[in-house]
């Protein structure tokens, strides 16, 4: 049962542990082996370390095809977050169109109004203008008939 070291294929059993007259221990991973020489238990030995470097190089082989799944995994992920960045790339350049539009309409409206506000201050700037020159020359009147009523006196 298990895995058994080199040193128990090759020294030999300790008295009275697992010893049948002159037979080293039995070893049973695939059926009962009882070794009778060094030499049949090297064979087993040679046979198990051959069967492990199968499996090793049955592992290796597995290991690389999981880093390949991973890689391709990998990249799969990455071309969705590139799609993902390509889709809030569009987004936000459409967000980004729409508010343009707006402030540009917002301003146009607000250029609008100060024109507008900007034409009433000028037609009362004028009527102001011509309120006070109106309002001298009414003075300057006044004050002449004032001086033409006292001269004349």
């Amino acid at each position: 049962p298990g895995c058994r070291s080199l040193a128990y294929f090759l020294l030999p059993a300790p008295p009275g542990i697992g010893v049948v007259g002159d037979y080293a221990p039995s070893y049973t991973a695939e059926g009962a082996v009882a070794a009778k020489t060094v030499e049949e238990r090297l064979t087993v030995v040679e046979q198990k370390v051959a069967e492990n470097a199968r499996g090793f190089e049955g592992l290796r082989d597995a290991i690389v095809e999981l880093g390949a799944r991973m890689d391709r995994g990998f990249e799969a992920v990455d071309r969705r977050f590139a799609a993902m960045e390509l889709r809030f790339d569009q987004r936000f350049e459409a967000m980004e169109l729409r508010s343009d539009q707006r402030f540009e309409a917002m301003e146009q409206r607000l250029d609008r109004r100060f024109e507008i506000v900007d034409q009433k201050m000028s037609r009362q700037f004028y009527w102001l203008a011509g309120i006070q020159i109106t309002t001298v020359l009414a003075m300057i009147g006044a004050v002449a008939a004032i001086a033409a009523a006292a001269l004349g006196r």
